[in-house]
């Protein structure tokens, strides 16, 4: 049997796909959209989270929860749900062994004008 996940988008007035981002050897546990930028992040049994533009389905950052979280060992989490906060700068990932993560935008660098920061003395 074939593992692979094809994600595909569709308008209603076409029957055929306007783009699509193949998945191979993994499967979508999670779908979280966010509105105001467009941007759907997946999250799958292998496990990652997949950051793809509704418009093409490039995919455009992938997050591995295994390297960032599993013991030594230990089974990596398999992430269940995904959820945006309001403001869509945050997504709250839950697992399936009920741990709950929250991944943060990248901030914006400071601008090279700006002052340093403080040193303590």
């Amino acid at each position: 049997a074939d593992d692979s996940t094809l994600l595909r988008t569709f308008s209603v007035n076409d029957p055929a796909p306007l783009s699509s981002l193949p998945l191979p050897r993994c499967r979508v546990t999670a779908l979280a959209i966010a509105a105001a930028t467009n941007v759907a992040v997946l999250a799958t049994d292998s496990p990652r989270l997949l950051v793809a533009p509704l418009h093409d389905l490039s995919l455009r950052f992938t997050l591995d929860l295994a390297a960032l979280l599993a013991s030594p060992g230990a089974e990596p989490p398999l992430p269940t749900c995904l959820a945006f906060a309001p403001a869509e700068d945050r997504l709250f990932v839950g697992t399936r062994d009920g741990d709950l993560l929250l991944v943060s935008a990248p901030q914006p660098a400071a601008p090279s004008h700006a002052a340093p920061p403080p040193t303590l003395s």
